[in-house]
């Protein structure tokens, strides 16, 4: 049960978050940018894959931080 009530809140929540086409393109004529985190499309999952491919490359990063910045 709870997790329809998540869906439900996600898919509202994507609903008001989504800009009009004439919206969109007027905040990619004033600030043009080729960050994948500014792109319309951008998908949050896909991108952390992209950056962190494999479970081992996950625990090198785990190891990393423990290791320099949080010892």
């Amino acid at each position: 049960m709870m997790e329809e009530e998540e869906l439900e809140f996600v898919e509202e929540l994507e609903a008001v978050l989504q800009l009009t086409p004439e919206v969109q393109l007027a905040i990619e004529q004033v600030f043009p940018s080729q960050d994948p985190l500014d792109q319309a499309d951008f998908n949050a999952v896909e991108y952390i894959n992209t950056l962190f491919p494999t479970e081992q490359v996950t625990n090198d990063l785990n190891l990393f931080l423990r290791t320099h910045l949080f010892p």
